[in-house]
């Protein structure tokens, strides 16, 4: 397979023409006995001639394409320079009949009017090549129009043609005879080189910016003028061949913008236009495909030829032969039934009245017999012109058949489904109604309840209170001294006093919580406050198994029900105390959220121990109630095993907020409370 020929980048291209264009200066001066040699006025006037009417031709036809495809392409920058052309082509024109040996151009022809008017348009040039780097092809500038462009070039051109005929002694001379050329003549030619060599560089950032590769034909044209001015500064006498050098690159140059004009006006568009339209015949077989795998067809209808064009599909959908022409619109509605026809000729009428919408979709049920009913769904859109005029319909056709009869099928089963529905709202009816009759016997089941726990509050704490006073009065030896039976006897009855009071204070905290008769009562205090509060209660026991307490809580005003966040609290250190035999208890403090929205601030309590730990297994059981956990070979920790339960019940509802857990067998637990710092 032969690989795609290499093309040459920009610098490679501009390098060749360079070295090119040098060449020719190279070889004259190289080889001056073979190539220098000055001409008679006679065969130069012929060689003269022939150079400038070919680059008076080409810029009247820079001037011819880009004018005449600017309605077309509209590019601005193809429209300046056929403008700036076709002054130029009027110049050379002028300095061609004014050349020494020409008959009168309407004053004498000399060298000195034939200079002038070849600087004017050689510096009218390169001011127009480099002022055109900075105009885009797509600019909407209004001086850039049609109507400024050429009446500019044409006065352009009338201000030097004035000037180098009638008032040559005004302008600034170029030639003097019998001397030669003049200071003027030879500075204007290096400023119009100078021009020139910045209009390359200005033209390749506009080519670096837009990657247009026929911006390369100016770039190597201006580069050829600036060897062209060059061989005008340099060369001896009028006639000899550095002269003739400057003309030839002259055409040259002329001829590379030439090929940018075109390549800009005619070719560029023409190969868009080849490209846009492979294009489109890739997405007609790409949309014919479409609507073949989407099974949906297409029509445009002319209303003024009353013609119908089909697709593919549309020709498929209908089950009729491709090769048979469209029929008009009256023939095409004879394809339906009557009911539909009518309802499909009324909708296009209505889209074709300038006061309605101009859209419509139509299920429509197809005439032709067939095993069985053929349904269409058709949806137009009206055409209109810049006026309002209708113009036709263009639009989709599909096979409805399916979704009909599956309609149909759903219908059927609706009627069936609202008959289920009926017998089963008469079973409803009769389920809800023994529903009724047992929530209101649960109703009458809670207040019994509360009626109990009301009793057992008063029953049950008072007697257990009298218990546990005087047995702490006996065994204090407030009414006499007893012995260390007695006392070890007085001991269990108060503890058991105490345990059955808090387990019968926790289970009416539990009921109250689940019947909703526990509200928050939220108060302002410090946070501090109240872990030094829960310490000191829990202090006896901590001296006493000699655990190690540290606490890191710096003070944070809370605005919170301050008695249950104390309950909660109090449970986790006793838990953390109870569990810890060696090591210490560590109590955390820390606000996380935004400090300036209090409201949104959280408060984390962290209780951390190094006790004996939980497995992980019983992890999830940790907050259930009545849950106590018993490890092999450690002796049971008495407790009732509604303390966490009833902690996160009340951090939950009463204070809003969570118990989290992490834990280690055989190293250590960390129970972290975590509250709103403002109660919402």
């Amino acid at each position: 397979m032969k690989s795609a020929p290499r093309q040459l980048s920009p610098l490679a291209i501009l390098a060749f023409v360079f070295m090119i264009s040098v060449s020719l200066f190279l070889l004259v001066e190289l080889f001056p006995s073979l190539l220098y040699h000055t001409m008679d006025i006679a065969p130069y006037l012929v060689f003269h001639n022939i150079a400038e009417v070919f680059s008076i031709m080409v810029s009247f036809s820079i001037f011819g394409v880009g004018w005449f495809t600017y309605e077309q392409s509209k590019n601005r920058h193809a429209l300046f320079l056929s403008c700036a052309f076709l002054a130029i082509g009027l110049m050379d024109f002028m300095h061609t009949l004014s050349f020494p040996g020409m008959p009168s151009f309407i004053t004498p022809s000399s060298m000195l009017k034939s200079t002038q008017l070849w600087i004017a348009v050689r510096m009218y040039a390169a001011v127009m090549f480099l002022a055109s780097a900075f105009i885009d092809a797509d600019t909407r500038n209004r001086l850039l129009s049609r109507q400024v462009l050429l009446p500019a070039a044409l006065a352009v051109t009338g201000l030097v043609f004035v000037g180098a005929v009638f008032y040559p002694s005004k302008l600034p001379a170029t030639f003097i005879q019998d001397k030669g050329l003049t200071s003027f003549k030879i500075y204007s030619e290096y400023l119009i080189i100078i021009l020139l060599a910045c209009s390359i560089p200005a033209y390749w950032r506009r080519y670096a910016k837009t990657g247009t590769k026929q911006l390369m034909y100016y770039m190597a044209a201006f580069l050829v003028c600036i060897f062209s001015e060059l061989a005008f500064t340099v060369y001896k006498s009028t006639f000899d061949t550095y002269n003739m050098l400057g003309h030839i690159y002259k055409a040259a140059a002329f001829a590379l913008i030439y090929r940018g004009i075109f390549a800009a006006s005619v070719r560029y568009p023409y190969v868009k236009l080849v490209e846009t339209a492979e294009k489109l015949r890739e997405h007609e077989a790409l949309l014919s495909e479409y609507q073949r795998t989407g099974q949906v067809g297409s029509y445009d209808w002319n209303a003024a030829t009353d013609t119908i064009w089909w697709s593919d599909e549309y020709y498929r959908i209908y089950g009729l032969d491709p090769s048979i022409p469209p029929p008009n619109y009256a023939e095409h509605l004879k394809a339906y039934t009557p009911e539909s026809a009518a309802r499909l000729d009324l909708a296009v009428k209505r889209v074709m009245e300038p006061s309605e919408p101009c859209e419509y979709e139509v299920d429509l049920e197809l005439a032709v017999p067939t095993a069985s009913t053929k349904w269409i769904l058709t949806r137009g859109v009206a055409k209109r012109d810049a006026n309002g005029k209708f113009l036709g319909l263009a639009g989709t056709v599909q096979d409805f058949t399916e979704r009909k009869n599956a309609e149909a099928e759903l219908r059927t089963l609706y009627a069936e489904l609202e008959q289920r529905v009926s017998e089963r709202t008469a079973d409803l009816n009769e389920k809800t109604l023994e529903l009724e009759q047992a929530n209101a016997k649960l109703k009458e089941l809670d207040r019994l309840k509360s009626l109990f726990i009301a009793s057992m509050s008063h029953e049950l704490r008072t007697p257990l209170n009298s218990i546990i006073g005087f047995s702490s009065v006996i065994l204090d030896e407030w009414v006499g001294p007893v012995n260390a039976e007695q006392k070890e006897n007085l001991a269990i009855i108060l503890r058991s006093g105490k345990h059955l009071l808090t387990l019968i204070n926790d289970v009416i905290d539990v009921s109250k919580i689940e019947a909703g008769i526990i509200e928050p009562v939220p108060e302002q205090f410090d946070l501090r406050d109240l872990i030094e509060e829960a310490i000191s209660l829990i202090k006896q026991e901590l001296e006493k198994k000699g655990v190690a307490l540290r606490i890191d809580a710096p003070p944070q005003q809370m605005y919170t029900d301050r008695c249950r966040l104390l309950q909660c609290v109090l449970n986790l250190l006793s838990n953390a105390v109870k569990f810890t035999k060696h090591g210490g208890v560590t109590v955390e403090t820390r606000v996380k959220g935004p400090g300036e929205m209090p409201e949104a601030c959280s408060a984390e309590i962290a209780v951390t121990d190094t006790g004996v730990g939980i497995r992980e297994e019983d992890l999830p059981r940790m907050f259930q109630p009545f849950v106590r956990l018993v490890t092999p070979g450690e002796v049971t920790v008495p407790g009732t095993g509604l303390g966490l339960y009833l902690s996160r019940k009340l951090a939950a509802e009463i204070l809003k907020g969570d118990i989290l857990l992490t834990s280690e067998y055989g190293k250590g637990s960390r129970f972290v409370l975590k509250v709103p710092v403002r109660l919402p």
